[in-house]
């Protein structure tokens, strides 16, 4: 065999490259004569395929849509869902390859474009520390910005301390963000509860306590 792209009796489109390419083949019998016969062998190009570049996620965060060209190719990797990104599919924060991959339908050539999607870790949820009629973040997250919220999801406020009505039995939740990632993470549900009784008594005889009172009395 001979001709573009022939090594042995093997043809290697890559090296040919696109066009049409005409392979020989040649035998000689036993008293020396030689025949030939050809074939045109046409190599037809790769679709050009992109796969737009994919934002950071963090790890409990939502789904982050893929985008492709040419359309109706098919997207593949870890944390591949359809044609989104699913950080929780992954194992945990780190570096993972998705891919989008193009068939074109006219020649049956497919191609692959390959982007990296980083996922980043969420901070620890924060914790709630009552003092008083105020409530105090505490967060190991890096450079945190806090935002307060009631039991239906509302902000009450931001800062790492909340000053609260001081009355009656309140839930609150507290949310904090990671200023190096941009990634979140909330608290359990707290529960703020304020009972007190005047400090002075028509009987001093009477005492009831501990007071301000969270729980039960004694008296």
């Amino acid at each position: 065999y001979s001709g573009p792209g022939v090594t042995g009796n093997s043809f290697d489109p890559a090296a040919a490259g696109v066009g049409s390419h005409t392979i020989t083949y040649t035998f000689t019998n036993a008293q020396g004569c030689s025949g030939t016969a050809t074939s045109t062998i046409t190599v037809d190009a790769l679709p050009t395929v992109s796969l737009s570049a994919i934002p950071n996620a963090c790890e409990n965060g939502a789904l982050v849509s893929l985008s492709g060209t040419p359309a109706s190719g098919t997207f593949s990797g870890a944390g591949v869902s359809g044609a989104s990104f699913d950080p929780s599919l992954v194992a945990g924060a780190g570096t993972y390859n998705v891919n989008y991959t193009y068939t074109d339908p006219a020649t049956g050539c497919s191609n692959t474009a390959t982007q990296t999607v980083v996922v980043e870790a969420a901070p620890a949820a924060p914790t709630i520390v009552q003092n008083g009629c105020d409530l105090v973040a505490q967060s190991g997250a890096t450079n945190p910005t806090y935002t307060w919220l009631d039991d239906q999801g509302n902000v009450l406020g931001t800062g790492a301390t909340f000053t609260t009505p001081c009355v009656g039995l309140n839930i609150y939740f507290l949310q904090v963000e990671d200023g190096s990632t941009g990634c979140t993470a909330t608290s359990s549900r707290f529960a703020a509860s304020y009972v007190s009784l005047e400090e002075e008594l028509t009987d001093e005889t009477i005492e009831v306590f501990p007071n301000p009172n969270r729980g039960s009395f004694s008296v």
